[in-house]
């Protein structure tokens, strides 16, 4: 028998989860890579705190948004716009400013973020997944700042390379930083 919405609701809100944190309990994080862990197929976006410890959050992403945040990251074009290009030009075409991107919760290995952008009509804050915040961040001609709930950052960092973490040493991973610079863009 299904439970009735309201004890559906209930047991999710008991579940242990980190989620959405006053504006003073965010801190910056940068991008830092975009990595396949092996023997995995699946990307993983690695923001890492800016102002030490410099914990590094790993966040679990699909493919095409992996693409296409390396492609932004390392400023390379394609002949026709992606996803998040086109979001950007709309974005600019109606006047609007992504003023910062903040990653909100965790539960379990999945993150959840939100965007605020602002624009003639005022500020609006919108629900989004961390990777096409990320992407569209490093899209923008000016700076976007990414911001981590510090709650994320304690139930989700992992300790800066070289150090030892809650999950053990580092695995073996194919980088972006590996791949060639771009030629022609």
């Amino acid at each position: 028998m299904v439970p009735p919405p309201e004890e559906v609701a209930e047991q999710v809100a008991e579940e242990d989860a980190v989620s959405a944190a006053p504006p003073e309990a965010y801190v910056p994080v940068r991008f830092a890579d975009v990595v396949v862990p092996l023997p995995s197929t699946n990307p993983v976006v690695v923001l890492e705190e800016v102002d030490p410890p410099g914990r590094r959050l790993h966040i679990p992403i699909g493919l095409p948004e992996g693409v296409s945040i390396a492609y932004a990251a390392r400023s390379m074009s394609t002949p026709r716009p992606l996803t998040h290009d086109l979001v950007t030009s709309l974005l600019e075409s109606f006047g609007l400013v992504l003023e910062v991107v903040r990653i909100t919760g965790v539960r379990g290995t999945s993150f959840t973020a939100e965007l605020v952008a602002s624009g003639p009509g005022g500020t609006r804050t919108l629900d989004c997944r961390p990777s096409d915040g990320i992407a569209l961040a490093l899209r923008q001609r000016l700076f976007v700042p990414v911001v981590a709930a510090v709650a994320v950052l304690e139930a989700a960092g992992v300790a800066p390379a070289g150090e030892t973490g809650p999950d053990g040493p580092e695995v073996d991973e194919v980088s972006t930083r590996d791949a060639p610079p771009a030629s022609g863009s």
